[in-house]
């Protein structure tokens, strides 16, 4: 199974645009996936793709159209080119955020008689079983993806293109973000928006936004079910500028950082505040850092610094040598911090590699102690709704005790988040901690 934590941007607009949008909207969502990007739009009235490996660059500005279907890719296996989105079949294009276990699919798959390869990416099994639902007028394409809607359970928010139509569809749990803004004579849906007007496409439904008037219409709602958030999109993947579901991204952070300092307040009341600096891992750690500094009182000094140049998230790089070379090349330091006590912050451990490599960097300057704040708990257990976690046997959590976590990266203490204060509500999914999955 191809596991993705991609990005989707779509933008319809009443008037033609040229290409440079969708650019600019994919951009934004590099983060998400690096693997490949690709497009689709109207030219003439028919259905046209455009599809490259590799990161987001421009294409041809001459090329003009009233709807632009974006995705960016990362996937964890094949590189293949035929899992690039957008997928193009007869009548549609399609793309798609999130994960479908494989067992959900041959169920599915097999009851219809439907040949396919267990290696397909989820996106080439939506468009199968879509293209198998629409041959021969079976159903409207309405009827189809309410169809879909209600057998698949997963983690999915699917974007559909046709002549007349963007059709929008997200699960029935809410597990990936996915949001709408109207400005105007546009209208952009985007997996990740930095504007707070910018309205959540609600879990389990299907709506259908019409090319020609804009006119965005609910057309079906999956009955009531309970809500699963990907708590790792708060944690790590989302940019801190934007929002999930009207909740913001930052502001999720600075609690959590709060929480940090409520759980270790009396552990580093032997440090001396004059000679003590905290500062946070670069970039998605710096918001956890500045929050626990705030309610801490020891004072934030980024110390740590991430070159501007090299643009890389070490997370979703494809093996270990690839991540410590860009650790390497990632970070450099420009403050003495010789004698001084550190705290430093970080969204997550996983497989412990980059924290190896930052606590030894660190080491060569001398400070006097080092002590690593982690913003979420130990990772246990696989995902399968869309975070490419490793096997568990890689999990460094798996490996050895948190005891033993402070002697291997050299630290002088060590702080997970607590589960039960990660966890403030039910409403999301971490399965990845606790190994209570959804299904």
């Amino acid at each position: 199974m191809v596991n993705t934590e991609c990005g989707i941007y779509c933008i319809v607009s009443k008037l033609p645009i040229t290409s440079h949008r969708i650019i600019a909207g994919l951009e934004s969502l590099q983060h998400r996936g690096r693997d490949s990007f690709g497009v689709s739009y109207l030219n003439h009235n028919k259905l046209e793709v455009e599809k490259h490996q590799g990161l987001v660059r421009n294409l041809d500005v001459r090329i003009v159209s009233p709807v632009w279907l974006g995705h960016v890719r990362y996937s964890t296996s094949i590189k293949s080119m035929k899992y690039c989105q957008p997928i193009l079949s007869n009548s549609f294009s399609i793309v798609h955020n999130g994960n479908i276990k494989s067992d959900i699919w041959d169920r599915i798959l097999t009851e219809e008689k439907i040949y396919h390869n267990p290696e397909d990416s989820d996106t080439y099994k939506f468009a199968s079983l879509l293209e198998h639902y629409l041959q021969n007028n079976k159903y409207t394409m309405e009827q189809c993806l309410v169809k879909l809607l209600n057998i698949i359970e997963g983690s999915f928010c699917v974007l559909v293109q046709t002549k007349d139509n963007i059709y929008i569809v997200r699960d029935r749990y809410g597990f990936k973000p996915l949001s709408y803004l109207r400005e105007g004579n546009r209208i952009d849906i985007t997996s990740e928006s930095e504007n707070p007007l910018a309205r959540p496409i609600s879990k389990g439904s299907l709506f259908k936004l019409n090319i020609e008037s804009l006119d965005l219409t609910k057309l079906y709602q999956f009955p009531e079910s309970k809500t699963k958030k990907c708590i790792f999109e708060f944690i790590y993947f989302m940019r801190e500028s934007t929002y999930f579901d009207d909740r913001s991204v930052k502001e999720w952070r600075q609690n959590t950082g709060e929480k940090l300092f409520l759980q270790t307040q009396d552990k580093f009341a032997h440090l001396d505040k004059s000679n003590t600096l905290v500062c946070g891992v670069p970039s998605s750690g710096i918001v956890y850092g500045e929050a626990f500094s705030h309610y801490s009182g020891f004072e934030y000094c980024q110390f740590l610094k991430k070159k501007k140049d090299y643009p890389h998230r070490t997370f979703i790089l494809p093996d270990n040598t690839k991540r410590m070379d860009a650790c390497r090349k990632k970070y450099f330091m420009d403050i003495d911090i010789k004698d001084k006590n550190i705290i430093i912050l970080d969204d997550s451990v996983v497989r412990g590699n980059t924290m190896k490599f930052l606590v030894n960097y660190l080491r060569d300057f001398q400070p006097k102690e080092i002590h690593l704040l982690v913003g979420c708990p130990e990772i246990v257990q696989p995902c399968f709704y869309g975070v490419d976690f490793p096997d568990i046997e890689e999990l460094v959590a798996n490996k050895m005790t948190s005891s033993e976590m402070k002697d291997y990266f050299k630290l002088d203490s060590i702080t997970f988040l607590d589960l039960s204060s990660l966890k403030d509500s039910d409403s999301y999914c971490s399965a990845c901690f606790d190994g209570k999955y959804p299904f």
